[in-house]
């Protein structure tokens, strides 16, 4: 049985959706081993501005997880063993920085990022045959490895859950937000590392 909220979510941000696959065309041939370094200093400037947000709500949602949920540490594993510094560019924070204020915005965030788990793994496999010539790290895109599925089904049960406490349209607001700000991705990464 599916959440009908996070139906509406999928159908709703379909097209924001497509645009970020645009936007950030991994698939693409012509995304080289360069460009999966800046995403990944991309991705990692996204969660250290936004995780410390969504990390305040553990105490208040235990069951959602939250600390097992980080993406954090896999992106500084990744970015480390791919000898990127892990020096912050502010104007990047401030661009990226989503208003996680309530369990609307949170739930909103967690359906972006905990969906783009699951891709994660199929992006794995694709830029593990493309870069097979490199050491490549993917601490990010593994992310829970055979457990994705697992925690994609229980933050799937807690809105199922809990659908009638949320205000359908502050969660769609918010995964909407969440979905434009990696469509930043062109505009921040124009000029590359």
């Amino acid at each position: 049985m599916k959440a009908p909220l996070l139906l509406e979510i999928k159908k709703e941000t379909q097209s924001l959706h497509d645009e970020i696959e645009k936007a950030i065309p991994i698939s693409d041939p012509s995304f080289s081993f360069d460009h999966y370094k800046t995403y990944l200093l991309f991705l990692y400037h996204f969660y250290e501005t936004n995780e410390p947000n969504m990390l305040a709500f553990a105490n208040s949602y235990p069951e959602l997880e939250l600390e097992k949920r980080s993406k954090r540490e896999s992106l500084i594993k990744d970015l480390n063993n791919h000898g990127i510094s892990l020096q912050t560019n502010q104007d990047w924070l401030a661009k990226l920085q989503l208003p996680l204020k309530d369990i609307n915005d949170l739930i909103g965030f967690l359906y972006v990022v905990e969906g783009s788990t699951l891709g994660g793994r199929i992006v794995a496999k694709i830029l593990k045959d493309r870069f097979s010539q490199y050491e490549i790290s993917m601490h990010f895109l593994n992310m829970y490895e055979e457990e994705a599925p697992t925690m994609w089904k229980s933050f799937h049960h807690w809105v199922m859950n809990h659908e009638k406490q949320l205000d359908k349209n502050e969660v769609l607001g918010s995964a909407k937000n969440s979905f434009l700000k990696f469509k930043e991705y062109q505009h921040l990464t124009h000029d590359g590392l």
